[in-house]
């Protein structure tokens, strides 16, 4: 491609936009740019080179509607996994308290009991009824634990038998 003699000796001119920084036309090593409206390709174009503030702000909202879109899906699996650990303590700790009554020298009274416990961090409160079975050496053991800073939030249930030692 053949750049025309007038317009490959001429430096750029006010109101012409050229990618990148411009040195010298002086030195000998200067690279010439087109203008804006040279011919390429056999075609005259007069749309001047570079990105307009539209298109660069629509490119800025979409790249921050995709970055709110990141943290709202990493603050979901934040919260996932929070309730998911909060959940597990729950079992555990309703599981510790059948131990202990399974574990213990006395058959546990037919009544309803509230303890607090304090499992991985967390502080619980263990709703624990205990009822009796047809059969009088079993009793049923009905736990509740819930989050003691929202009593109202179950975490988790756990039913289970308890025999006479």
């Amino acid at each position: 491609m053949r750049i025309p003699a007038s317009l490959a000796g001429s430096p750029p001119t006010r109101g012409r936009r050229f990618c990148g920084s411009t040195p010298s036309p002086t030195s000998s090593s200067f690279p010439r740019s087109l203008p804006s409206n040279a011919s390429i390709g056999g075609r005259e174009s007069s749309r001047p080179q570079g990105f307009t503030l539209i298109e660069i702000l629509v490119a800025v909202a979409i790249l921050a509607i995709a970055l709110a879109a990141v943290q709202r899906a990493g603050s979901l699996a934040t919260d996932g996994a929070r309730e998911t650990r909060a959940r597990l303590a729950a079992t555990w700790a309703a599981s510790n308290r059948v131990a202990e009554l399974r574990a213990g020298t006395q058959f546990p009274p037919a009544a309803s009991n509230r303890l607090t416990v304090e499992q991985a961090g967390l502080s619980l409160v263990i709703d624990e009824t205990v009822a009796d079975t047809a059969n009088p050496t079993i009793r049923r053991v009905s736990l509740a634990v819930t989050d003691a800073r929202e009593p109202g939030r179950v975490l988790a249930n756990l039913t289970a038998f308890v025999g006479r030692p």
